[in-house]
């Protein structure tokens, strides 16, 4: 995630529709690993459908030039602050790349790590 975008970083439990959907989706994981059929990188945002929450279904990544829309922002205080340069330290070290998906184009060959 750019520094830039880093700054406008949704937060934990933040509601949003992506560009390439109309169904309410809530953050529930920042930087998560994703397997893409071999290829480990990350997403900016792991998210579950709202309001229905997590049942151990479908969940989706995203990054934030994928969101059309913020419905709501998640709670932010000091720790969130402190997160946030955590992250962005993270970041510039981390050896896996920012990943980019089709939606359209998935398969079951790819999973959460």
């Amino acid at each position: 995630m750019e520094e830039k975008q880093q700054d406008n970083m949704l937060e934990l439990g933040s509601v949003v529709i992506l560009k390439a959907g109309e169904q309410p989706l809530m953050v529930i994981a920042r930087g998560s690993l994703y397997n893409n059929n071999g290829t480990i990188g990350y997403f900016d945002y792991m998210a579950c459908p709202y309001p229905g929450g997590y049942m151990g279904g479908d969940v989706f990544f995203f990054n934030q030039e994928d969101v059309k829309e913020i419905l709501f922002r998640g709670y932010h205080e000091k720790m969130e602050d402190q997160f946030r340069a955590l992250y962005r330290e993270q970041i510039k070290k981390t050896e896996y790349k920012r990943l980019h998906i089709d939606y359209g184009d998935m398969d079951q060959g790819s999973e959460i790590v």
